[in-house]
């Protein structure tokens, strides 16, 4: 799953933000992501910053990436459609 979302770390922090903001997440996705990705954080200190276990932290970040990862391929292909 890791490999697959690389790109998402590339972005623009707003754009990046703009993502999240339009992913459909739930408070916990967000504060997941954002910590992770916007914040560039270590899963531990987010899990702790959370109060999380790790293996809820992947699980949580693996759905969100999956919404944010639909909200961004929609965006794309009405760019390219347009």
């Amino acid at each position: 799953m890791k490999d697959k979302y690389k790109y998402l770390k590339n972005l623009n922090n707003e754009f990046l933000e703009l993502l999240l903001n339009n992913s459909d997440l739930d408070e916990r996705e967000y504060k997941v992501l954002k910590s992770s990705l916007i914040k560039d954080h270590l899963r531990e200190k987010t899990c702790q910053d959370l109060y999380m276990s790790i293996s809820t932290y992947r699980n949580i970040k693996d759905r969100a990436l999956a919404k944010v990862h639909l909200i961004f391929c929609a965006i794309m292909r009405k760019a390219f459609k347009d």
